[in-house]
């Protein structure tokens, strides 16, 4: 709530200043959420590791978070602050926990099929990428989580898992459809 409300302040006074060249108010308040939204997040999530001792490691969650969801997707919270205490508890809980190698194996190997079978999911409300380039989509996704498994870094390992398991529509849907826009 109140990212929500400095964010339509803030567009209320850009637009009031010059309402001609400007877009319309939701249009920028929605802008300045997401942007707000996203500053805030990373910077938990960055003092957060910091204050673990684990801040390269938090970071390198993000990368990979935002890199695999900017071209596979995945479950969207219908609220902002949800998607914020989910992803600062998951970027900073992963570079703590240890991955025995036979987990290792598992957690690749089904998040693989889960890339294979699911990405990319949920994409066509947060994306401008036409469905005609989904297939396109799927390869450098699979690709990216074979490369990042190859790396064979226990936290890059655990992101790739938490995305893929993002990718399953947990509300119904096309099973194995990969491209649901719920």
């Amino acid at each position: 709530m109140i990212v929500e409300r400095a964010a339509n302040r803030i567009a209320e006074a850009i637009h009031s200043r010059d309402p001609e060249p400007t877009s319309s108010v939701a249009v920028l308040r929605y802008g300045l959420i997401i942007i707000m939204n996203t500053v805030l997040t990373v910077s938990l999530c960055l003092i957060g590791g910091a204050l673990t001792g684990k801040f390269a490691d938090t970071a390198l969650v993000l990368i990979v978070f935002a890199i695999l969801r900017s071209i596979s997707g995945g479950y969207h919270f219908n609220v902002s602050w949800k998607c914020t205490l989910l992803t600062m508890s998951t970027a900073v809980l992963l570079p703590h926990i240890p991955l025995p190698f036979a987990f290792y194996l598992i957690s690749g190997g089904f998040s693989l099929l889960l890339f294979v079978i699911y990405a990319p999911s949920n994409l066509a409300k947060q994306s401008r990428i036409p469905e005609a380039y989904y297939p396109y989509l799927k390869v450098v996704s699979v690709a990216l989580v074979i490369v990042g498994l190859w790396m064979q870094q226990d936290v890059i390992t655990l992101a790739i898992l938490v995305q893929a398991i993002s990718l399953v529509n947990i509300k119904g849907g096309v099973a194995g459809g990969g491209h649901q826009s719920n």
